[in-house]
Formats: C-alpha cells, sequence, structure tokens
C-alpha cells in the first residue's frame, strides 16, 4: 500500500527533476537545432510540474481527511462516554428542578 511518505518523496523527485531539466533547458544548445525535440523536453518538464502539484494535492487532501476521521473519532469517544451521559442527565434534571 502506498503510504504518504511515497507520495511526498515523489513529489520531491518530480519538483527536482523538473528544476534540474529547466537549469539544463537553458544551457543545452541541441534543443534549439530540434523544434520536437524542444516540445518534447519541455513537454517533460511541465509533466514533472504537474505530477509534482498532483502530489501535493494528494498529500493535502489526506491530511485534511485524517484531520477529519480524528475529530469525528474525538466527538465519538466523548459523546459515548458512559459518564459524560450520566453527569449531562444529572446536569438537566438539576436544571428542570431549579426552574420548578
Amino acid at each position: 500500500m502506498i503510504q504518504q511518505k511515497h507520495w511526498r518523496i515523489a513529489g520531491v523527485v518530480f519538483l527536482a527533476l523538473a528544476g534540474l531539466m529547466t537549469w539544463a533547458g537553458g544551457r543545452w544548445e541541441g534543443l534549439r537545432g530540434s523544434s520536437w525535440l524542444f516540445l518534447a523536453y519541455w513537454g517533460l518538464v511541465v509533466v514533472f510540474v504537474i505530477a509534482a502539484l498532483y502530489m501535493a494535492l494528494l498529500d493535502f487532501r489526506y491530511i485534511r481527511m485524517e484531520y477529519a476521521l480524528h475529530k469525528r473519532a474525538l466527538y465519538h469517544k466523548t459523546f459515548n462516554d458512559e459518564e459524560l451521559r450520566r453527569a449531562l442527565k444529572e446536569g438537566a434534571e438539576e436544571e428542570k428542578g431549579k426552574e420548578e
């Protein structure tokens, strides 16, 4: 199963490759000779950037999902506690007694 650290590493690798290719593309004279090579090279750079952005989006969504799951578990842990229910019930009965 793919874990969070795996797609984070992949995102960093894609971003590093895009950065390295961008730097090298500015210095490589052979790219200016062939328009097909030029388009393929910079197309690959764009693919690497998009892949890095996708990994960042995947990480962001995973963190949001993890936060929601922890929030839900805490809610259930709190409100499924019998001691809390008993205290709430006693408090409601005391309030009812004060009103009468």
